[in-house]
């Protein structure tokens, strides 16, 4: 593989949100392959969490860059009631998070 890569890699808080949120098992193997693969790659290549939610996402975020994440994104959304962006995962309900993250890395995700 030539090139640097930009890997993004989409963390939540597990269901019910923990008093002391960690990465779930899911999101804990995905942050380690996207690490395994940007390492693989070469030095240039980034590996970046988002979470999108509220401030239960930071504790998330700062366990992804412990873990060696180069990058975290934090999309502050709160409730879908409270005009935020919607949590589904639909692709509807994803595009507004897409466009959002987009326009935080300065790329388009598409």
């Amino acid at each position: 593989m030539s090139g640097a890569l930009r890997i993004v890699v989409c963390v939540r808080p597990p269901d019910g949100e923990p008093l002391e949120p960690t990465l779930g098992s899911l999101d804990l193997r995905a942050v380690e392959y996207g690490i395994s693969l940007a390492r693989g790659n070469g030095s240039a290549s980034r590996v970046i969490a988002v979470a999108a939610g509220g401030d239960a996402c930071l504790e998330l975020l700062r366990e992804c860059y412990a873990r060696g994440v180069d990058e975290v994104v934090h999309i502050h959304a709160e409730t879908p009631e409270a005009g935020s962006l919607p949590l589904t995962s639909s692709s509807a309900g994803t595009a507004p998070m897409r466009a959002c993250t987009a326009s935080s890395l300065g790329k388009s995700l598409d």
